[in-house]
């Protein structure tokens, strides 16, 4: 069996057998290897040194394995307290490599599978959080963005105000110019004398 770094492997951990990738191969005391594995799917922090007889290699019967270790673990537990123990703790069963299991191993394995899901648990929540701060992110740059358009509308109303109120305030005076031309010559003035009083660029 060569098992190199990179590759997915099988591990013997107590009870079951889990899926894990190679990070690092030392040689062993005493002959053989050792495998710095990381288990796929779980926190880093569980990463830890495995000897190479509780290591597997990724193949279909080894798979089938993985798969009865299971199935016999969970039907152990559903007959708790049944004076039967699962086939690989019975006397006359073919000699196995998983290592011994020690008392309590189901409450550990129990355990083990409870912190994964609270790994699993707090990394959804470091997600949910980082997806609120990109919303609130979002919505903050949203408002900082109807601000500026708010501000230039009011600039541009502004500038409009002024543009009407120099319009209104031409009418006005050739209005008022009109009105003034006119009564000079209802008045008999002429119109030599009109234009020279109001000049033709005031109309």
């Amino acid at each position: 069996m060569v098992i190199k770094e990179g590759d997915t492997v099988l591990v013997y951990y107590d009870l079951l057998i889990f899926d894990a990738e190679v990070r690092e191969v030392q040689p062993a005391e005493g002959g053989g290897s050792r495998f710095f594995v990381h288990f796929t799917g779980w926190n880093d922090s569980w990463d830890e040194w495995i000897d190479q007889d509780n290591v597997l290699e990724d193949t279909p019967a080894n798979r089938e394995r993985q798969r009865k270790a299971k199935q016999e673990l969970l039907e152990h537990n559903a007959a708790a307290g049944d004076a039967h123990p699962p086939r690989h703790m019975q006397p006359g069963a073919p000699p196995s490599k998983r290592p011994v299991s020690v008392p309590g191993s189901e409450r550990l394995v129990a355990m083990i599978g409870w912190m994964k899901t609270l790994d699993d648990s707090l990394t959804k929540l470091d997600k949910q959080v980082k997806d609120l701060v990109r919303e609130q992110i979002s919505h903050e740059v949203g408002t900082v963005q109807l601000q500026k358009r708010k501000a230039e509308a009011e600039v541009q109303k502004a500038e409009l105000e002024v543009e009407v109120a120099r319009d209104l305030k031409r009418v006005k005076v050739a209005e008022e110019t009109a009105m003034a031309r006119k009564r000079l010559k209802d008045a008999g003035i002429s119109q030599q004398e009109i234009d020279a009083i109001l000049p033709a660029a005031a109309r």
